[in-house]
């Protein structure tokens, strides 16, 4: 849901970077309810670098005590680090953010993965934007709404704090996005009627023994053809290796079974703690919206009390009369509209004559293709004109 925003949908395994850069708590908080999935690869990287080096009150070692210790999950991984037969482990249970951890051995392709940069940018997308302290200052001086400004350098001081306004206006309503999009997440969490870890969905499938041919009567002429024998062989081969695997899939999927068990036990006590940090979360997302639109109020005060039209109030057009002001071509406001009105007119004169070029480029080409199709069938009609002639002479 998040991660809309970096054009990423459902973004649940973690790259290395992200857990080098940022504490499991931060990366839990958008995993409330949910899960992710890591590496073995990334697990092992991080394990070697606290090996080298002293990384206790950094990332990496709160990852480790989290993979090692809160979830329990460091002897099940060596075993499934030297098992060739299981592709992923899991779920481990987080009962904190109830969030679940899988562990699998392929590493997935970069835009399906959470990166250091991806979470860089949702953080900063948390943060609240800071009002602008000029706009500020120039809101509580523009009380009326005054048609007209005094001067070139007030009307200049308008356009500017219009610009500013609009910049901030795109980042406040990125902010208020983003908190609307945590705030619908977890008041889906607490208007749940049930609240509970989700049972492992890792159960594997029992392999089939494919059936036996039908016997065939022996007789001194014809007995069970060899090819067929070892055909019955391999397939007998195939099946016990499929079992072999299922059952160490099953066993790991049983160990799965008992963390969910204990999970369920521990859930009462960790339950209210979750809906507690779920509505703390909501309250103050609430209060950050709350704020968050006061200072929305102050731009587009800004912008409605402006000495510019509404039809004008663009990034693109404020920067063009701008220029128009302080390269003497304009002294007003409406100064600015004709000069702008006259060039627009004009450009879309210009793009309408390009338009009407390439058209007439387009036929002319159009044309000589025609020409020149019309020529060779008219030199195929001269052929067989002149051999039907050659053969009535004939």
């Amino acid at each position: 849901m998040f991660f809309t925003f970096l054009s990423k949908e459902n973004v649940h395994k973690l790259d290395t970077s992200v857990m080098f850069e940022y504490s499991p708590e931060q990366v839990l908080f958008y995993y409330y309810n949910s899960y992710i999935n890591i590496s073995l690869s990334s697990y092992n990287n991080l394990k070697n670098y606290c090996l080298e080096e002293d990384y206790s009150n950094n990332c990496i070692y709160e990852w480790i005590c989290f993979l090692d210790e809160d979830i329990k999950a460091m002897e099940d991984l060596v075993a499934f680090e030297q098992n060739d037969f299981l592709d992923y482990i899991g779920p481990y249970y987080y009962l904190k953010t109830n969030t679940r951890v899988y562990f699998s051995k392929t590493d997935s392709i970069e835009s399906e993965r959470l990166t250091a940069k991806d979470l860089d940018t949702i953080l900063g997308l948390h943060v609240t934007p800071e009002t602008n302290i000029e706009a500020h200052q120039y809101n509580k001086t523009r009380k009326n709404n005054r048609k007209n400004p005094r001067g070139k350098s007030e009307l200049i001081k308008d356009i500017n704090m219009c610009l500013t306004s609009l910049n901030e206006i795109e980042k406040i309503n990125k902010h208020i996005n983003y908190l609307n999009k945590i705030l619908e997440q977890r008041n889906q969490i607490i208007n749940q009627e049930v609240i509970s870890p989700l049972e492992p969905d890792t159960l594997p499938l029992k392999p089939e023994k494919s059936e036996d041919p039908e016997p065939q009567e022996k007789s001194k002429f014809l007995s069970f053809p060899r090819f067929k024998q070892k055909q019955v062989y391999r397939d007998g081969s195939q099946y016990n290796h499929d079992m072999k695997v299922y059952i160490i899939r099953y066993r790991e999927y049983e160990k799965a079974c008992d963390r969910y068990k204990k999970a369920l036990g521990d859930w009462k006590e960790a339950e209210k703690e979750f809906e507690n940090n779920s509505l703390s979360d909501i309250y103050d997302l609430e209060a950050k919206l709350k704020s968050t639109n006061k200072t929305l109020k102050i731009y587009n005060s800004i912008l409605k009390k402006s000495f510019i039209h509404t039809d004008y109030q663009d990034l693109v057009t404020l920067n063009t009369f701008k220029n128009y002001l302080e390269t003497g071509r304009a002294n007003d406001i409406q100064d600015c509209m004709n000069l702008y009105e006259e060039e627009r007119h004009w450009t879309e004169i210009k793009l309408s004559q390009e338009r009407i070029e390439n058209t007439i480029y387009m036929l002319q080409n159009d044309h000589e293709y025609i020409k020149l199709a019309d020529n060779k069938v008219n030199d195929l009609i001269s052929k067989i004109n002149n051999k039907n002639k050659v053969m009535v002479e004939a």
